[in-house]
């Protein structure tokens, strides 16, 4: 019941979206800021809005979600810190609290540009938080400049991939990782992006239905040995496939770990039992130096088998 009402009260997409992640004082704390962000005049399509659906989507958590709401209205001065704290609590407030958006002095040099730099790297050792919602707010100002005018934000595509990408890679934010680095990529060398995406095009839908069946099967091979295991995916970017085609010389189609997978396991003697039965219905490939660890390959009739 207590959820129900709490639905009822708010007519949002984005709220409705987090209730398939969140229940109880989560949906109740998100409802909270959303509702307090209308009230201080902000539009449902504004920059915090598009960054808290972002971070739901990348699995962050109640407070980073409703951090990223009620930014925009601090810093634009319609509310204050000690008001987000009253209503919104303590972790809120403190991730927001000497967090700022701005563009980075991307062309700054000397001291201004390290001051812009400590920021980043002080947030992300006293709050992984702050790092995360600095790397969602600066997804959406990029997304938006593609849209506008790409050439002025070469500068602060160029950053994020020096600055925000290893960060995001650093709070294993594989997804988001990929996604700021084909953004950035997409910016800096537009025809070069596209020649790639029309190239890789035809590889992509078998990739995608490769990536299924090989996740399927291995979820069933796990769970006929009764391992308990959290399986996750990823198609490399295209942005590290040009990468890794200009470091090591290869083709497109010599790149062969297009796809990965994930395999976590409650500990190490299940790992190695895991590891023994992929090496047993898996062929390994011939490791060179610059191919990646412990390369597999299988044949969808092969991955039906079993």
């Amino acid at each position: 019941m207590r959820r129900a009402n709490i639905t009822s009260a708010v007519d949002s997409p984005l709220i409705n979206k987090a209730q398939e992640k969140f229940e109880g004082p989560q949906i109740e704390l998100l409802t909270k800021a959303y509702t307090l962000s209308k009230e201080k005049g902000i539009g449902t399509v504004c920059l915090q809005f598009k960054a808290a659906e972002l971070l739901l989507d990348h699995g962050a958590d109640a407070d980073t979600i409703a951090a990223a709401m009620i930014a925009q209205t601090l810093w634009v001065g319609r509310t204050r810190k000690v008001e987000i704290r009253k209503s919104l609590g303590n972790t809120v407030a403190n991730i927001l609290d000497g967090l700022k958006l701005s563009r980075f002095a991307c062309t700054a040099s000397g001291p201004h540009r390290r001051e812009d730099i400590h920021v980043v790297l002080e947030s992300l050792s006293k709050t992984p938080r702050k790092a995360l919602l600095m790397i969602a707010f600066r997804f959406i100002e990029l997304e938006n400049s593609l849209q506008s005018n790409p050439a002025d934000s070469r500068p602060l595509a160029q950053e994020t991939l020096d600055l925000f990408v290893p960060i995001a890679n650093r709070l294993s934010l594989g997804g988001l990782r990929r996604r700021l680095e084909d953004l950035c990529f997409n910016i800096l060398e537009p025809a070069e992006y596209e020649s790639l995406k029309l190239r890789l095009a035809p590889m992509q839908a078998e990739d995608d239905s490769c990536l299924k069946l090989l996740m399927r099967g291995v979820r069933r091979l796990l769970g006929k040995w009764g391992l308990q295991a959290e399986l996750g995916a990823r198609i490399k970017s295209l942005y590290g496939i040009r990468q890794k085609m200009v470091r090591t010389g290869k083709s497109l189609s010599e790149i062969i770990d297009r796809l990965g997978m994930r395999i976590i396991v409650s500990s190490v003697p299940e790992c190695y039992t895991a590891l023994g039965l992929l090496h047993t219905h898996f062929k390994p490939l011939a490791l060179t130096r610059t191919d990646p660890p412990l390369p597999i390959r299988m044949s969808p009739p092969e991955l039906q088998s079993f």
